[in-house]
């Protein structure tokens, strides 16, 4: 215990005494013994190298001085050069210094190791930028080219590996159910059951291959010894059973003949290039590292590292690793050395697990190090935090605390209620931060988050919805395909057709993808038509009877698409009426000019089913490839954007049939395995295409992309969001027995946050779901939010004592238009969106502009012409009709999908459209029996039982509706036309219901105030009409009553105040609701009290509890927008209206 601790000591004060990067300092690390062969300084110039043939130098050319480095000829020392600094730009500067030598082979390309695409792009560009070009550069990726490496000494390697992801998962899925009776195999077996379509095994294979996967790079020895037989669990077996079946070489293998002939001085006889760079890498699997410091002996190798401090911090723990350190010795009884452990910086000892242990893993290779930090300095917040990064330096406990300027805006961190409203705020932060900065451009900011789809919509609606004056171009990457483009997700959803019910939704929302729509060649026009005849024909879901048979349900065609695309080709081929044809109702509105339109239809649902009863059969993966790509032709018509991503579709389609067929796999496959692997594939296919493209860059938060930005903004930090977890599979040997090296999910996005904050050159924006949407209780943001924040608390003060805390966290309202953020008085809250503005009660008055301010111009006819039914319809709706008759608006019905079930009840509408057809034909004297048999054809009834009932709903009351109609209507005559001139108004028209006592009408519902409005207009035209030539009684039979008007003495006075208030209506807006005017007049008559009455009509004008009334209808919210149209006006117009209608009414109920 003592040696231990001496020990410790003394390597701690070793260590302590410069922590200046030098790896000859840490006499802790174990070296490996110096290799002759490999020099590891050189003061002189190239002009004394080596040239001896064999030698690690060989072929080294004098005069190779480079001004940076005096003393190392960088284009020729064969060794690893790390180079370090805090900023990639200085990173930059030394990569371009060094590519300013140029190579011994001008055609030979300059091989530069990235992780990702995005540092690619980002590189090239600079290389453009810095020296006017960037040509013939290599990108591959860090386990690509440890291929080559390896392939230099492995002549006999494949170019391709049998063993990776996608190869060992369709491999395990044909060999696993063959072990699956063995012991070793009950936990999969039991897992397994119930697995009819495969899904199961084809998602346990995938977790099983990745894991595969892992093991080969981050434990070949484990691998290694399963193949000598050391062990005989499952893993092991069946990796025994892939290796039989692969054979050649994996991974695992190659890495170990690698190193053997390495160890042995084998020189490499394949081609390597002249000189390699790794740039932006901040993490490597041991083996690879092994395969580039293996390189480093023959060939250059110059690895640009962003490392956050010039001291060594390999060795720092921060509180929590050692509390729990502390936790642990206590517990066991050893001694407490939690005392000599240092945290350094405490955001770098939290964040900076990953680069601890690479740093760890470069110390052992010995390699040449060039320090090239930059300090920030300390000018504001955000160049403290990464002056302390780089300097190790702790402020906490300070005292006094450094101060903080109130209006430091480098660090900025944002609470908001949804994503929505994240995008809002940063939008309006963006524009602020045009007006701060100087020389701000929309190209050096970037905005990441750890799912980019989930933001995509939303940036979208703001940053595209902005005007001109406000507007900032952006681009956005790293979107999945299948989220980018719909018609890669309709591909998709074609494949579930054995799933679907197609119903009228789903089959109409597949015509509305554009490809599909040309693929059938069908414009906007025809689709509205098509949906329509969907909708009035019956069609709810199901193809046919015999679809529904085989879910379980009975037989029943109705509401089919057979059902209803029979009756949409009889009324083609009948007249435009209803008619039978065996039990098949013709639709009358079908013309001939329509009919492409219907043979489209067909020709769609035609396909479905055939596809549907195809994918609902197994194949091999052979015979998918050609259903895919038959499926794709049959239903999509791609442009050429479309037409890129359908390309990739068939890429990964290609690439699976050849993986299923290296496998061996000859077993047939669902539908649902091959969608759910495509699925897979196409969501890591979107790749860095529109990455850095002049704007505002959108994309995800992808670890070893730290390019600096003089704006970096983070969204989506919360606290269940990021660090992101990934749960390994209980099997996982990696995650039950972790060794160095090895990779974390949660590390890594630790390191990248760390990573993102040394990014931010001026501005480092942080956003997050502060307050829940429905109670605003505050939400934690993401732990690593909340330790930067700690620290920044506990390092700064503001003026009066206060925490930056209070300043830093912004939290914003949940509304976009609330006055908070105009009123001023929250210096932090503002917008740049003036149409958010309208609500400020201080800078507007309080509500919406009114719409109708003032009365438009009195039309200048001298004596217009009026038909008695437009009179009528005005009455019945006076705010509709001056939208529609004097502005020429139409307000479209929100049209939401069509309806996907058949009717399990009738009510409401459905009901009184029932009976309005059964009042009719029994009128035109047709049974009633015919008259269901039409509404079952219609699939207006239910089927079975329910429609047995129903339609004894629709019978009830009927009967006596229809005996006093006709009661009434025993001796008809001719309808009169009608020619009146009422002041300076000419009334015309027809009227009809015409008896000999009068005029009749019916509805089969509720007397409505509309009903006797109409009947009132009617009744005082024929009146006026036939001045007492005739009896001049009307009769409204509704469903509960029977309205009676007497004749009227002096119609035609009447009628001119009616047509005043209609030449009112014509210009402004008429303060008239029948239900609510009527309702007035009723209460007024009782009580004689216009307040009473004002107040007993409010409840009929607004129902909140129930969400009806006039104040619901959108073309009063339009027309009486910012007013209140109850007022006195509206209280004279409705006794205007309908006290002489009362006078001469006479009501009885229905018996």
């Amino acid at each position: 215990m003592v040696h231990g601790r001496i020990a410790f000591i003394y390597s701690s004060l070793i260590k302590k005494r410069s922590r200046r990067w030098n790896p000859g300092h840490w006499v802790r690390r174990k070296r490996q013994p110096p290799d002759p062969m490999k020099p590891t300084r050189i003061a002189t110039s190239c002009a004394t190298c080596y040239t001896t043939a064999g030698s690690p130098l060989d072929g080294l050319r004098p005069s190779c001085r480079i001004p940076v480095y005096q003393s190392l000829c960088l284009k020729h020392l064969a060794m690893m050069h790390i180079h370090h600094s805090n900023r990639t730009e200085v990173l930059l500067e030394r990569f371009v210094a060094m590519m300013r030598q140029p190579l011994a082979d001008p055609m030979s390309s300059e091989t530069v190791v990235v992780q990702n695409p995005g540092m690619a792009r980002w590189l090239a560009q600079q290389m453009a930028l810095e020296t006017g070009i960037a040509a013939n550069l290599d990108f591959p990726l860090p386990a690509t080219f440890a291929w080559r490496i390896y392939r230099a000494w492995l002549p006999q390697m494949p170019e391709e590996t049998r063993y990776d992801r996608e190869a060992l998962h369709w491999r395990i899925l044909a060999l696993l159910p063959a072990f699956l009776s063995q012991p070793a195999f009950a936990e999969l077996d039991r897992y397994l059951q119930n697995d009819a379509d495969g899904l199961k095994a084809y998602q346990l294979a995938g977790r099983i291959a990745d894991v595969f996967d892992q093991y080969l790079v981050y434990r070949p020895d484990l691998v290694l010894d399963w193949e000598a037989g050391r062990e005989n669990h499952w893993q092991a077996i069946l990796w025994r059973a892939v290796v039989e079946s692969a054979g050649g070489m994996h991974r695992a293998g190659i890495f170990d003949a690698f190193r053997q002939a390495t160890d042995q001085g084998a020189p490499p006889t394949g081609p390597l290039p002249e000189r390699v760079s790794l740039f932006g890498l901040t993490a490597l699997a041991p083996v690879h590292l092994h395969a580039f410091d293996i390189l480093s002996r023959h060939r250059p190798v110059h690895l640009f590292l962003l490392n956050p401090s010039a001291e060594y911090w390999a060795d720092i723990v921060d509180d929590r690793g050692q509390a729990r350190r502390r936790a642990l010795w206590r517990g066991s009884g050893r001694e407490d050395l939690s005392g000599l452990l240092d945290v350094g910086n405490p955001l770098l000892a939290a964040f900076g697990h990953t680069g601890q242990g690479f740093l760890d893993q470069l110390l052992e290779t010995g390699a040449q190090d060039h320090d090239a930090f930059a300090d920030p300095g300390e000018a504001c917040l955000l160049a403290c935090l990464q002056h302390d990064l780089l300097h190790l330096k702790d402020r906490r406990g300070g005292s006094p605390p450094a101060p903080l300027a109130p209006d430091d805006i480098s660090v900025q961190i944002h609470a908001c209620h949804t994503p929505m409203r994240e995008v809002q705020v940063l939008h309006d932060r963006l524009l602020a931060l045009f007006e701060t900065l100087p020389n701000l451009h929309p190209r050096q900011i970037v905005v990441m988050a750890p799912d980019i789809d989930i933001y995509a919509p939303h940036v979208e609606a703001v940053f595209d919805a902005a005007p001109e004056a406000r507007f900032i171009p952006w681009s956005m990457a790293d979107r999945r395909l299948t989220a980018q483009e719909p018609v890669v997700e309709t591909f998709l959803s074609l494949l579930s057709l054995p799933e679907m019910r197609l119903s009228a939704s789903e089959v109409l929302g597949l015509l509305e993808v554009p490809a599909v729509s040309r693929r059938f060649a069908l414009d906007a026009e025809g689709l509205a038509r098509i949906r329509t005849w969907v909708e009035e024909s019956g069609i709810r879901w199901g193809l046919d009877g015999a679809m529904r048979a085989a879910l379980g349900l009975p037989a029943d065609p109705a509401n089919t698409w057979q059902a209803g695309l029979a009756r949409l080709f009889l009324g083609y081929a009948m007249p435009p009426e209803e008619v039978f044809y065996g039990d098949t109702l013709s639709y009358p509105d079908v013309e001939g000019s329509e009919a492409r339109d219907l043979g489209v239809l067909q020709t769609l649902v035609d396909r479905l089913a055939h596809w549907r009863a195809v994918l609902e059969t197994p194949a091999s993966a052979a015979a998918w490839l050609r259903r895919i790509n038959d499926l794709i032709d049959d239903f999509l018509a791609p442009d050429p954007d479309e037409a890129e991503s359908l390309q990739a579709l068939r890429r990964t389609v290609d690439r699976l049939g050849q993986a299923c067929g290296e496998a061996g796999l000859e077993a047939c496959l669902e539908a649902r395995v091959i969608r759910a692997h495509l699925e897979a594939r196409l969501a890591t296919a979107g790749g860095a295409r529109r990455f850095l493209l002049g704007g505002v860059t959108f994309c995800n938060m992808v670890p070893m992309r730290a390019i600096p930005f003089r704006v970096v903004c983070l969204l989506g930090l919360n606290d269940t969001d990021f660090p992101r977890r990934q749960q390994p599979p209980g099997f996982d040997l990696i995650a039950r027995h972790p060794r160095p090296g090895d990779r974390s999910r949660r590390l890594d996005d630790r390191y990248l946050f760390l990573e993102t904050l040394l990014s931010a050159r001026d501005v480092f924006y942080i956003s997050y779901l502060g307050n829940d949407v429905r109670d605003n209780s505050p939400r934690e943001p993401s732990v690593v939010v909340s330790e930067l924040v700690g620290y920044v608390d506990r390092s700064w003060r503001l003026p009066g004592g206060e925490r930056p805390s209070t300043r830093l966290v912004r939290r914003h309202p949940l509304q976009p238009f609330s006055p908070r953020l105009f009123d001023g008085r929250h210096p932090d809250l503002f917008s740049y969106d003036a149409r958010w503005c309208r609500r400020e009660p201080e800078r507007l008055p309080p509500g919406p502009r009114p719409f109708a301010a003032h009365p438009l111009p009195v039309p200048a006819d001298r004596q217009p012409v009026v038909d008695i039914r437009d009179l009528a319809r005005f009455f019945s709706h006076p705010a509709c009709w001056f939208l529609q008759q004097r502005l020429g608006l139409q307000l479209l019905a929100d049209q939401g999908p069509p309806p996907d079930e058949e009717p399990f009840d009738i009510a409401g509408l459905e009901r009184y459209g029932a009976r309005d057809t059964l009042v009719a034909e029994m009128l035109a004297g047709r049974r009633i029996e015919d008259v269901g048999r039409k509404l079952r054809a219609r699939g207006q009834l239910p089927h079975g039982a329910p429609g047995e009932a129903a339609w004894g709903e629709v019978l009830e009351g009927m009967d006596l509706v229809v005996q006093r109609v006709q009661d009434a209507v025993r001796r008809p005559v001719e309808p009169l036309e009608l020619d009146l001139v009422v002041d300076d108004v000419v009334l015309r028209g027809w009227l009809s219901g015409l008896t000999e006592s009068g005029r009749v009408a019916f509805r089969p519902a509720a007397l409505k105030a509309r009903d006797r409005l109409q009947l009132w207009i009617h009744h005082l035209a024929l009146c006026a009409a036939t001045a007492g030539a005739r009896p001049a009684t009307s009769l409204h039979v509704a469903a509960d009553r029977i309205l009676r008007l007497a004749p009227v003495a002096a119609p035609l006075e009447i009628l001119q105040d009616l047509l005043a208030l209609w030449r009112e209506g014509q210009s402004a807006p008429l303060p008239f609701f029948p239900d609510t005017s009527h309702a007035y007049a009723e209460a007024w008559a009782r009580s004689g009290n216009p307040d009473k009455a004002l107040a007993a009509c409010r409840r009929t004008w607004r129902d909140d509890y129930n969400a009806r009334g006039d104040a619901f209808d959108p073309a009063v919210q339009l027309a009486w927008r910012g007013q209140d149209p109850l007022q006195e006006r509206f209280q004279q117009t409705a006794l205007r209206v309908f006290e002489p209608l009362s006078v001469a009414a006479e009501e009885e109920p229905l018996t």
